[in-house]
């Protein structure tokens, strides 16, 4: 059986043959050990994942992972996160990651965000949707969170 990054660089080396042009972004990409991941993440500049995490994944299951993190590297996603809510933005980021992952009939990796009712739309207004849904239910809540916190006090 293949070490994970032996399997990691080989989902590699398949998604380059099978997306012409590919290559051009993950070319030199490092590829680490990020045990303080669950899963798996990048920074933009190279590809971070859990190993013990890899060992579970089938080989589909690891090709939807590791194109999941290319498009993250591809759309400049850790780049663009300045001034963004990082929780609402990784969200928005994953939403995208995925849809593109399902488009070219991959599977999406378990456990990630994903919600169809966002597919065909950029991380932008994926952001800008879920950033209003939070203020809107921060608007909502917050006045009823601050009343029940000023009776117990």
């Amino acid at each position: 059986m293949l070490s994970a990054a032996n399997r990691i660089q080989t989902s590699l080396s398949k998604l380059s043959r099978k997306f012409l042009g590919l290559s051009d972004f993950i070319e030199g990409l490092p590829v680490e050990h990020a045990p303080h991941l669950a899963v798996a993440g990048t920074d933009g500049s190279r590809l971070m994942f859990n190993f013990d995490h890899v060992d579970l994944l089938d080989d589909d299951q690891l090709d939807g992972l590791v194109m999941h993190e290319i498009i993250h590297v591809i759309d400049m996603h850790a780049e663009r996160a300045t001034n963004k809510n990082l929780i609402l933005w990784n969200s928005a980021c994953d939403l995208r990651s995925n849809y593109i992952v399902r488009s070219v009939q991959m599977r999406v990796p378990q456990g990630t965000t994903d919600n169809t009712a966002y597919d065909g739309m950029n991380v932008d207004t994926i952001y800008g949707d879920l950033l209003s849904q939070y203020r809107r239910m921060r608007r909502q809540f917050m006045p009823r969170a601050k009343a029940i916190k000023g009776k117990l006090a």
